[in-house]
């Protein structure tokens, strides 16, 4: 994941003009991934393990949005992403991929009511476009983005 991070962050230096904004997002990325390897040191147990991955996923969201993935946070865990999905299950009465879209719905309202524009709010949250963020707001809320303008 530290690798991927800083492929994209030297991308995006070359091709933005905002680069303090992306540099200062990516390191706290890279801080926040720094210190989850430091956790992940101490999880031993089924429900470690599980609390780990919905954090590691949030930092994910955090960073990446609608493309964070529960196979990429399984996959940094040496996990499957099944094994994942049942601990989870097991754990919290839901889906893996339920909590992860309930935390994306959260990160997306925020990016909403920080931005003048959706389209905007829909690049911040890590969709293609407006059409893919509209999609995955309706079917999470059945309500339309603007709703929480």
């Amino acid at each position: 994941m530290t690798r991927k991070a800083l492929c994209t962050l030297f991308g995006r230096l070359v091709a933005k003009l905002e680069t303090e904004y992306i540099l200062v997002r990516f390191i706290t990325y890279l801080i926040k991934l720094s210190r989850m390897k430091l956790l992940q040191q101490e999880v031993h147990t089924p429900e470690q393990k599980i609390r780990f991955a919905r954090q590691l996923m949030k930092v994910q969201i955090s960073q990446v949005g609608a493309k964070a993935q529960i196979g990429e946070v399984a996959s940094s865990m040496g996990e499957h992403p099944d094994a994942l999905g049942r601990l989870h299950q097991r754990y919290y009465g839901h889906s893996f991929l339920q909590y992860r879209n309930d935390v994306l719905l959260k990160y997306v309202i925020y990016a909403i009511k920080e931005h003048d524009k959706l389209l905007e709010a829909a690049l911040e949250a890590g969709f293609a476009g407006l059409s893919e963020l509209t999609k995955f707001v309706k079917t999470q809320t059945g309500k339309a983005p603007g709703y929480f303008k």
